[in-house]
């Protein structure tokens, strides 16, 4: 087999068929010719004028016709635009950095997808029908979408009204809410899709860490308009958004620091938020006073003392076994933190298994603990509803340093009038056992 090495001549010289490199004509791979017929635009038969600046891109009606159906209805269905006419193509809503991406994909099977161009590559491959393409979008998106980047994910799906996909990312920010809102991706989001997040009444954030991702972005908006930073243009950029904070369920410390010195509220809304402090039952004008979900968690304890030794995690699975007295929705546990100051870091993987073994909710986070004997909550990807008087069990692996561990738990223990009797789990591998170990907590919240 010939060693391909390919030479990149530009336009004019390919164009006019001298000087060149005729390797890539000699080479057995089929896709390497075609990378280099593309990336050279050599022999270009349509030429497409993408994005808002009409960059023009030229391509192989042999390669489009091939790879997608809708391509092939443009050049050969019986609609097909006459010779001259269909050597143009215009594609203004498509930018030419991901519309090359999408090219190549066509050309070489070569995704090349990113954070950035996710959602631009998946509105072509829909276009186009070009299913393959679009399956690798979604699966991407799954293994990559984290905290960091799930805000230009959002903003992306929100342009191109890609319905499904923006449910999908805002149910993960909103899960994991104050790990998004404290990242800088925050502060590029348009005002609808920021509404959106803060008016949710399922956002896992506390009021003051929305508060201050609020401020942020405003601050961000106020330097895109060339306004200056201050409250009154903070007040006037935020708009909408300004009406789903929810200022009485701020700390009352917090809202006296940050809030009522400035002009961000005018002086009666101020007064209706302070009434509200005062008299918590007292309905408030103008913001809205319903517990967000964060607030409505609720937690138990099965353990009365801390074990006196660290416990070792690292012979497998801590796993207990329990049971409700009612319907709850499961929203996390508690673990015990590192007992050696030298090292803090804990990974944890845990799942809430049925009776048949089936998973009903899982996940996985690197954790970093303070060295304390303080409880760390664990929130599931997404929350689980369980049924009163079936057996469950909570199975949690957690690799790194000894921990701190709980004794004398209690077989049955309340919490908010729910019962929870616990039970050991055959799964359980590093001695935790309803007396003691690892697993000192449940976090759920009740039906509405």
């Amino acid at each position: 087999m010939l060693t391909c090495t390919f030479t990149d001549r530009r336009t004019d010289e390919i164009t006019n068929g001298e000087n060149l490199n005729r390797e890539w004509q000699n080479c057995d791979d089929i896709v390497k010719s075609n990378a280099f017929m593309l990336d050279n635009q050599y022999a270009c038969d349509v030429h497409f004028i993408v994005g808002n600046e009409g960059v023009h891109q030229g391509a192989h009606k042999f390669v489009l016709v091939s790879r997608s159906p809708v391509f092939d209805a443009m050049f050969c269905g019986p609609m097909r635009a006459t010779d001259q006419e269909g050597s143009t193509v215009v594609i203004p809503d498509i930018e030419p950095q991901p519309f090359t991406a999408f090219l190549r994909y066509l050309y070489c099977g070569e995704a090349g997808i990113t954070p950035d161009n996710v959602i631009y590559l998946l509105y072509a491959a829909q276009k186009y029908s070009v299913l393959g393409l679009a399956t690798k979008c979604i699966s991407f998106v799954d293994q990559v979408l984290d905290t960091d980047n799930a805000c230009t994910v959002l903003e992306q799906a929100h342009i191109f009204n890609e319905k499904d996909f923006y449910s999908s990312v805002l149910a993960l920010i909103l899960r994991k809410a104050e790990e998004v809102l404290s990242a800088d991706d925050v502060t590029y989001l348009c005002d609808d899709c920021l509404a959106t997040i803060v008016g949710s009444s399922n956002l896992m954030a506390r009021e003051a860490v929305i508060l201050n991702a609020c401020l942020r972005w405003a601050e961000a908006e106020c330097k895109r308009q060339s306004l200056d930073v201050s409250d009154c243009n903070r007040r006037l950029v935020l708009n909408k958004i300004l009406y789903k904070i929810r200022f009485p369920l701020l700390p009352v410390e917090i809202f006296m620091e940050k809030v009522v010195p400035g002009s961000l509220l005018t002086e009666e809304e101020k007064v209706d938020v302070m009434g509200r402090f005062i008299m918590e039952t007292r309905p408030s004008t103008f913001f809205n006073t319903e517990l967000r979900i964060v607030q409505r968690q609720l937690k138990l304890n099965r353990f009365q003392a801390l074990f006196g030794t660290g416990f070792n995690n690292r012979s497998g699975s801590n796993a207990i076994a329990f049971k409700v007295g009612q319907d709850i929705i499961l929203e996390g546990f508690t673990i015990y933190g590192s007992c050696r100051p030298s090292e803090l870091e804990l990974e944890v993987k845990g799942q809430v298994l049925d009776p048949n073994d089936v998973v009903l909710c899982s996940v996985e986070r690197n954790l970093y603990t303070q060295g304390d004997k303080g409880l760390y909550d664990i929130i599931f990807d997404e929350s689980a509803t369980l049924e009163k008087n079936v057996l469950y069990t909570l199975e949690v692996n957690i690799a790194g340093a000894h921990t701190f561990a709980g004794k004398d738990g209690r077989l049955t223990t309340f919490s908010h009038n729910v019962a929870f009797t616990f039970s050991h789990s055959e799964k359980s591998q590093t001695g935790t056992t309803v007396s003691h170990g690892q697993l000192p907590g449940l976090i759920f919240a009740l039906r509405r």
